[in-house]
């Protein structure tokens, strides 16, 4: 869950390069996830512009070092326009902006994949991805990420009138 002392180490992790928080969550991932035998791995793509400002791709380094998950093969998936950061937006936002924002490489032959992110918030970005692999046959799909935000959490920073 999004709360405690989880939000802290997921900016240190993703803002900061902080290799102590970012072994602490993928080890904390690996425990709590023990994939399919014929799992592959999508990881939420950033924008190549977002990397460069950032230094680095956090999900990918996160999936390197979980060890559940840095062995599985990878699916590459590109985000093909750089929408805003999302944390400040609402869902019905959220599902606009990442409507049409990935494309995957393929064709995909998986039978089950594993999304990757570090926070779960409304589930837009991860939808999105869920539907091209859908697109693309893929049968089952499986959500993976550090944290999720309470729905309680997100109705305080954003109004409990936002559409959920």
């Amino acid at each position: 869950m999004y709360a405690g002392d989880v939000p802290a180490l997921i900016h240190a992790f993703k803002f900061h390069a902080s290799l102590p928080a970012a072994t602490l969550l993928a080890n904390l991932l690996g425990k709590a996830f023990q994939p399919a035998a014929d799992s592959s791995l999508l990881l939420v793509p950033q924008h190549p512009s977002r990397a460069k400002q950032r230094g680095f791709d956090h999900i990918d380094w996160l999936a390197s070092l979980c060890p559940t998950t840095r062995h599985l093969p990878r699916i590459k998936a590109y985000r093909r326009h750089n929408t805003p950061p999302l944390r400040h937006v609402n869902r019905r936002q959220r599902l606009k902006l990442v409507k049409d924002a990935f494309t995957i490489e393929g064709p995909l032959h998986h039978k089950h994949v594993v999304l990757l992110d570090d926070v779960m918030t409304t589930g837009a970005t991860l939808t999105a991805l869920a539907r091209l692999c859908h697109q693309q046959g893929v049968k089952s799909i499986e959500v993976l990420a550090v944290a999720r935000t309470p729905p309680s959490v997100w109705n305080m920073l954003h109004g409990s009138n936002e559409e959920k």
